[in-house]
This record gives C-alpha cells, sequence and structure tokens, in this order.
C-alpha cells in the first residue's frame, strides 16, 4: 500500500480527524463537512511538526503496557528524534520537550489516535514517493 497522507478520526462523532501528510511531513487536524452531495475535509491548525517515519510496537507477553519505538522525521530542521520504547504519554513528553507541539490537547488526542490506528495495522507499510518505506508498523 502506498500512501501520502493517513486520515484518523479522534473523536466519537468522526466529524474531526487527525491528517498525517507525508509529502509536507506535518500533522494537522481537519474538519469532516457534510454537503448535500459531498463529503469534503476542512483543513484546521498543525498540531505536530514533523511526522512519523517509523513506527514498531512493541509489546511483551507479561505486562499490559504498551510500548513504541518511533522514529520522528522532523525536516524542517533536518533531524531525526528516536524514540525506543516509549509510552503514549512518554512520546508526547518527549515531541513537547524538543518543541514540536503546536496546540498541547488536541496533539495528545492525534498522537493516540494516530498510533492506535497504526498499532492495530501489522505488516502495513506506508511510502511517500521521494523515500520508500517511510512508515513501518510491525508487531512483534
Amino acid at each position: 500500500m502506498v500512501t501520502e497522507a493517513i486520515v484518523v478520526p479522534f473523536d466519537t462523532s468522526g466529524r474531526r480527524v487527525a491528517i498525517v501528510d507525508f509529502q509536507r511531513c506535518e500533522v494537522y487536524m481537519a474538519r469532516v463537512v457534510y454537503s448535500e452531495d459531498s463529503i469534503r475535509l476542512q483543513p484546521g491548525g498543525r498540531v505536530i511538526i514533523g511526522c512519523p517515519e517509523s513506527v514498531n510496537l512493541v509489546s511483551t507477553p507479561c505486562s499490559q503496557v504498551i510500548k513504541y519505538n518511533i522514529v520522528w522525521n522532523i525536516p524542517s530542521q533536518k533531524r531525526k528524534l528516536n524514540l525506543e520504547g516509549v509510552t503514549l504519554n512518554e512520546a508526547f513528553a518527549y515531541l513537547k520537550l524538543n518543541a514540536l507541539i503546536y496546540k498541547k490537547t488536541p496533539a495528545k488526542r492525534v498522537l493516540n489516535a494516530l498510533l492506535y490506528v497504526i498499532s492495530r495495522m501489522p505488516g502495513i507499510t506506508l511510502n511517500q514517493p521521494s523515500d520508500p518505506a517511510l512508515l513501518t508498523c510491525e508487531s512483534y
């Protein structure tokens, strides 16, 4: 599967979505607008700078704590942030400490929804045209 963006609903009504745009490498919110003959996305503001390059779910048989290995690509700063063995709260804290969070509350909800969806799709690979193997999700 090849894609340039992921759209993830993050509220119960399904009217607010998170969009990970791999071409511009940013995470932002959008609102689903229904009209009589179409459905369209009305983009909102950016919530997180950069985008995930790789996300691996790390689960141990004896623990209920879900941990991730994440490589967060930040092309505007020409660097990558490697987060190994982190929970959702720890990943959010690292992104916040590195000044990558624009809006605190929506960013945490968006990150939670994004990691949940990616971790539930083991084996999926999402590629950006200029960079093969941009996002690889594995479960082990």
